[in-house]
């Protein structure tokens, strides 16, 4: 990971989902919340809190190296793609 792009640190709190982390489903939307600086790495927009979980940011680039390209997203925003070969 030595093309870390991102502001924050690897080790930062992160919401995602356990289809993400242990199904290997691709990261398809990347929510960044303005209320508190969060960051949200989602499959699936249906996932319901049963199925949260909190990792590292490290952990979730591992995952997809290519959510380094968020660098300039902007608190508030979300990104979406269609699917894992998308931007």
């Amino acid at each position: 990971m030595d093309n870390w792009k991102l502001e924050q640190p690897k080790n930062e709190a992160v919401f995602t989902t356990k289809f993400v982390v242990k199904d290997k489903k691709p990261i398809l939307r990347v929510y960044y919340d303005s209320d508190d600086g969060s960051w949200q790495f989602h499959h699936d927009p249906e996932s319901s809190e049963d199925d949260s979980m909190i990792v590292s940011l490290s952990e979730i680039i591992m995952l997809d190296e290519s959510i380094n390209q968020l660098s300039t997203l902007q608190e508030g925003y979300c990104a979406v793609r269609n699917d894992e070969n998308s931007e």
